[in-house]
C-alpha cells in the first residue's frame, strides 16, 4: 500500500519522527455528529474522524492512488468519506498534505 504502520499516529506526530520518504498519517476525532433513534431510544451515533495525509516533497508515489486504498479499506468497516481537502504544500516543512474526514455510526445499544 505505500505505507509503514511506524508511520501512523493519532493525534500528533512523534517528536522523534525522521522519514523523508515514506507518508505520515495522523489520525483524530472529529466533535460527535448526534445520535439516531429508534422509539425514542438512541440507537446509534454518528461520528467522524480525519486523516491528514503528510507526504514528502520528493514522494515518489501516487498520493491519490495511497488515498483511495485506505478509503476502500474503510468503508467496507462503514467509514464513508465526506470531505478531502485536496493536496497543498505547507510553507514550513514542504510537506504536501491532504485531509481527509469521515463519517461513520457507533453503534450505542
Amino acid at each position: 500500500m505505500g505505507l509503514k504502520l511506524e508511520h501512523i499516529y493519532t493525534y500528533m506526530i512523534d517528536k522523534d519522527e525522521q522519514t523523508n520518504t515514506d507518508p505520515i498519517i495522523v489520525i483524530s476525532e472529529l466533535p460527535r455528529n448526534g445520535h439516531e433513534y429508534g422509539n425514542n431510544i438512541p440507537i446509534y451515533e454518528r461520528r467522524r474522524v480525519q486523516l491528514i495525509f503528510y507526504y514528502p516533497k520528493n514522494y515518489m508515489g501516487p498520493e491519490e492512488g495511497l488515498e483511495q486504498k485506505i478509503k476502500n479499506v474503510l468503508r467496507r468497516y462503514g467509514f464513508y468519506c465526506w470531505s478531502n481537502s485536496g493536496h497543498a504544500m505547507t510553507p514550513d516543512s514542504q510537506n504536501i498534505t491532504n485531509t481527509l474526514k469521515f463519517n461513520f455510526k457507533k453503534e450505542v445499544i
